[in-house]
């Protein structure tokens, strides 16, 4: 047994006390406290300081409604496994045997049964003390609130002659004063001998000591306040924290199983009202009202402090509350799954009956709401629905998921729970886009029903459209009306062009790309003005419209940032500022979407994966505008682009993993990425157009120029026809130009390098240098360097660092087939450290390879030609066994030579090679 902690006053002054029996004195202990704070085991431990003999006579009093008539006292008189104490109670147990059968008889309301009961009963109470005169004796009643009338009479009796047989009664109460007790209480304290201890949890020592000295524990178990945290200081609490540490391999203490069981029992041992305040407590949780408590419990305050108290000594509260929230899951776990459903319901419904209903309320009734299936009625649904609109508010989009989850299941009505299912498939988009895949059937089913309005519609078709549901979201289209429909179709014309109508003309369509006709009015607040959210939308979805139609660059920087400002004031931080910050992308204003992304995802909650990710990959087209393709990657990340469930938008992220790989010279995981199937209808969206711009450059970089412009040529097709041909969006233009220089077809490659400075954006220092750069190599040799400046100008100010090597290349090349030497490695050298310095190993390679470009050749030991060829290929990434396939030599000569490269150049392994190649170049 553990032994007991700060108790050893009461064990020293029970000493005396048997001592005294035992010389004919009589004493009456009472021993008080909360519900499983040790009372009754210090009751036993003073009963084990007993050596002489001595008679002990245990019982505990049970709850029951009604109570048993002579439970206890039949404990006291016939429950003894030796013989020795069953002979000397067994008059008192044949007095007990009589007056039972005469309280049970049927005949009691006859005279003769009464005064029988009368005469029995004093019989027994003569004989029970008579019983215990005997022998020296000890009585133990354990729990004495539960006591049954009857055998509380008889106890009275005990008191009352206890100074002339020398006995010790010990009796354990706990809750609040239980009426019936009274009297016995009165009598115990009219008693010379009588002591009344009061017994409480115990303190951070008394915990720490009876952890350190519990039987089976290491030496080195680590006593941390973890022990009190979870146990309050009740002594029960603690040897269940004890037991499930000795069954766990886990160095830290635990709740486990008999943690779990030691709450429920000290649930099971509390008065009804304290038992009641205690469910109450682990429904409504820590944010509570004083009223709301009384309210749940059906109790007065007298009642509700009085449990409270006694719940804070027992160690399960503190300042109201639960010590630690694994108490809490505990106590709810050792309930009734009706009766806490039940109790879940009444405070659902106390908190919305109350007025007026905060945020904060719509978010405690739906969580209770959460517990209750099936749903209870119509107001339960809306609880939920606003609990929903409240959490997205909040940008808590988990819980906004769970509520309308909820709701759905729950709803009997098909066309409301269609409109639940578009919001909860908005949700779970964000958070879950693979789950969320799921509602795409049942949103088509919703539009064709005609279930949604208009603003549910248009969330649908997003939804639908980005899945490739194009059939069910144009179905949606034709359904919409007004201020909806022309946003929507904006939208739709700008994101999946292949939404439009065939059967629409043209000049009709044309309508919904003039902005200046857009309305206003989605819906309006009270005062009859535009919600911020809606504003914010439009004018969102408006600037990426602008951008795409080719308008000056300055009016859609204005909307755009302004459209971002606003959404920043939106607590929710909606996903349509990734159209604003596209809109400034598709300007060249680079620099400017950068700061806007950085501020976004400063706002964005990491729960929020779809948002997160689309920005990701917006950041990683940033990356590659400007030139970076390692940091693209970084944003692009691999395995997003391959996960199902992104929709049409993850081929942006493949469109510059496939471009970033390229410009890196690892040409196998582009064409990994290009081997893997693409989303539905993702070709059909803005988001295929860069798809197939990095296809062409794919095929360009290998030298198939006849696919390439095949590819480059249908996007430009498809930007005709969407009428989005920018080249801001896609440069398509230029590098057609290319494929048709490496076909030897210089005058469609002129024309379209012109055309393309002519376009809308076209002007922009980004387009314009590498328009400039692509016709440089159209031109007789006397007037290439002067465009090539001129590209390299502009390109200096675009900031495309990559572009930019590649005209100082061009211009050494073009330098050096003029004769000018010296202007030809100036040239190549930048171009060869902007290359290294940006990690574009191909380009970078190529200008090693060039004729006339400083050998690689290092400072101090110097490679032999061997190692030289080896250091080459090893520094492009081959693998040992693709340099020994190259160079006709088997992998283990390889190997020998990169040993003696590493030794020679100093270095740790080959991504140091390349950084040896660069700078040893100069």
């Amino acid at each position: 047994m553990i032994e007991i902690s700060d108790r050893a006053a009461e064990l020293a002054a029970f000493q005396e006390v048997i001592a005294g029996a035992l010389a004919g004195h009589s004493a009456v202990i009472r021993i008080t406290g909360p519900a499983a704070t040790g009372k009754t085991e210090l009751a036993n431990a003073f009963t084990a300081l007993i050596t002489q003999p001595m008679l002990v006579l245990r019982a505990t009093a049970l709850p029951s409604q009604p109570p048993v008539p002579f439970s206890v006292v039949n404990q006291l008189t016939n429950e003894h496994a030796d013989a020795e104490t069953a002979e000397a109670m067994a008059p008192l147990a044949k007095s007990l045997e009589e007056l039972q059968s005469y309280h049970f008889s049927d005949a009691e309301s006859s005279t003769r049964s009464r005064n029988g009961v009368h005469d029995a009963f004093n019989a027994l109470c003569r004989a029970f003390p008579k019983a215990a005169s005997r022998h020296p004796t000890v009585v133990v009643v354990d729990d004495i609130q539960h006591a049954d009338d009857e055998s509380l009479s008889l106890l009275h009796s005990l008191v009352r002659n206890l100074q002339a047989i020398g006995c010790i009664l010990i009796v354990t109460e706990s809750g609040p004063v239980n009426p019936r007790v009274e009297s016995l209480r009165a009598e115990m304290l009219r008693h010379p001998g009588f002591r009344n201890i009061r017994i409480g949890r115990l303190s951070r020592e008394g915990v720490a000591h009876m952890v350190g000295t519990a039987p089976g524990l290491s030496d080195g178990t680590a006593i941390d306040r973890a022990w009190y945290d979870l146990s309050g200081g009740n002594p029960l609490l603690v040897r269940a924290l004890l037991q499930d540490y000795k069954q766990s391999s886990d160095s830290a203490v635990i709740a486990g199983d008999t943690f779990k069981a030691a709450v429920a029992s000290c649930v099971t041992r509390c008065d009804a009202a304290t038992r009641r305040v205690l469910h109450a407590l682990a429904v409504l949780g820590d944010d509570y009202s004083p009223q709301e408590l009384r309210e749940l419990t059906h109790l007065d305050e007298k009642s509700v402090t009085d449990a409270l108290a006694s719940l804070t000594e027992a160690g399960l509260v503190r300042d109201g509350q639960f010590g630690h929230e694994a108490v809490r899951s505990a106590v709810a776990d050792s309930m009734d799954p009706e009766s806490r459903a039940k109790m879940h319901r009444s405070a659902a419904e106390m908190l919305s009956h109350d007025t007026p209903v905060t945020g904060s309320q719509t978010i405690r009734t739906a969580t209770h709401l959460l517990t209750i299936d099936p749903m209870p009625d119509t107001w339960a649904l809306n609880a939920l629905e606003n609990a929903a609109k409240q959490s997205i508010a909040m940008d808590d989009m988990p819980f906004a998921y769970k509520c309308l989850l909820h709701a759905v299941r729950g709803c009997q009505d098909q066309p409301r729970a269609d409109q639940l299912t578009v919001r909860l498939a908005e949700v779970e988009q964000d958070i879950d886009p693979v789950g969320a895949q799921r509602h795409l059937d049942a949103l088509g089913r919703a539009i064709c029903a005609g279930h949604l309005d208009n603003e549910q519609t248009a969330v649908a078709i997003r939804h639908l459209a980005r899945h490739g549901y194009h059939n069910e979201a144009r179905a949606g289209l034709a359904r919409l009306t007004g201020a909806y429909e022309q946003v929507t179709r904006v939208w739709a014309a700008g994101t999946y062009p292949a939404l439009a109508d065939p059967q629409v003309p043209n000049a009709t369509l044309s309508k919904f790309w003039t902005v200046g006709s857009m309305p206003s009015e989605f819906a309006t607040d009270d005062d009859g003005s535009e919600p911020l959210p809606a504003q914010t939308y439009r004018d969102t979805i408006t600037s990426l419209a602008m951008a795409l139609r080719g308008d000056p660059p300055k009016a859609v920087r204005q909307l755009a940032e302004h459209s971002l400002q606003q959404c920043l004031v939106v607590e929710s931080c909606p996903a349509s500022a990734v159209y604003a910050i596209e809109a400034l992308v598709y300007i060249d204003h680079v620099d400017e979407a950068v700061s806007w992304h950085e501020a976004f995802m400063r706002r964005i909650n990491n729960r929020r994966r779809y948002l997160i990710t689309a920005m990701a990959w917006i950041r990683a087209e940033m990356a590659m505008r400007k030139g970076n393709p390692a940091e693209a990657i970084a944003y692009a990340d691999t395995s997003r682009t391959e996960a199902a469930g992104w929709g049409a938008i993850a081929v942006v992220g493949r469109a510059v993993t496939i471009q970033a790989n390229i410009e890196m010279d690892r040409h196998h995981i582009a064409q990994e990425q290009l081997r893997t199937l693409l989303p539905s209808k993702a070709l059909e969206s803005r988001y295929g157009l860069h798809y197939l711009y990095a296809r062409a450059r794919y095929h360009l970089a290998a030298d198939q120029s006849f696919t390439a412009l095949h590819d480059l040529l249908k996007c430009g097709q498809m930007m005709r026809d969407w009428r989005m041909d920018v080249p801001t969006l896609v440069p398509w233009r230029s590098a057609a130009a290319e494929a048709y220089v490496s076909m030897g077809q210089l005058a469609k490659a002129r024309a379209l390098a012109d055309e393309q400075m002519e376009m809308p954006g076209g002007q922009t220092y980004r387009i314009r240098g590498i328009s400039l750069r692509a016709k440089a190599a159209t031109t007789v040799l006397s007037e290439r360097a002067a465009l090539l400046r001129a590209a390299i100008s502009d390109l200096q100010q675009a900031g495309d660092q990559i572009e930019l090597a590649r005209a100082y290349a061009d211009l050494g090349h073009a330098c050096q087939r003029s004769g000018q030497s010296s202007q030809a490695r100036w040239a190549m050298r930048h171009a060869a450290e902007l290359a290294r310095q940006h990690h574009a190993h191909a380009l970078y390679q190529d200008l090693q390879m060039t004729k006339g470009f400083p050998s690689f050749r290092p400072a101090g030991k110097t490679l032999s030609e061997a190692e030289h060829n080896v250091a080459k290929l090893a520094a492009r990434g081959f693998t040992n066994r693709e340099i020994a396939d190259q160079l006709f030599i088997t992998k283990s000569t390889v190997e020998q030579h990169l040993t003696k490269i590493y030794r020679k150049l100093k270095v740790s392994g080959r991504k140091d090679i390349v950084r040896n190649l660069s700078a040893n170049s100069d």
